[in-house]
């Protein structure tokens, strides 16, 4: 889809100033917000990245409404990232 590309290459344009985005759930619209300085530490036991990638994707897709260019966007992914990323993970 020529459009959805063009709209997304738009986007994601439009944000490469480094600004982060946040997702208004109320109008699902995208507006600037904070970096989060969240700390993630890994377990002792350790963890599969990749069951950590698929359930932040799946989380993303959920607060976006399945929108992937919002859902992109949270994630900080390009939506082409976010594209493959579901396909490697066998999502919708």
């Amino acid at each position: 889809m020529a459009g959805e590309r063009e709209w997304g290459q738009a986007m994601q344009d439009d944000i490469t100033d480094g600004t982060k985005w946040l997702i208004d759930q109320k109008t699902a619209t995208l507006k600037p917000g904070q970096a989060s300085d969240t700390k993630y530490v890994l377990p002792e036991a350790g963890i599969s990245l990749d069951e950590v990638e698929k359930d932040l994707i799946i989380q993303a897709l959920e607060k976006a409404g399945n929108n992937r260019t919002l859902a992109a966007k949270l994630l900080s992914l390009s939506y082409d990232t976010l594209r493959y990323q579901i396909k490697k993970f066998g999502l919708k």
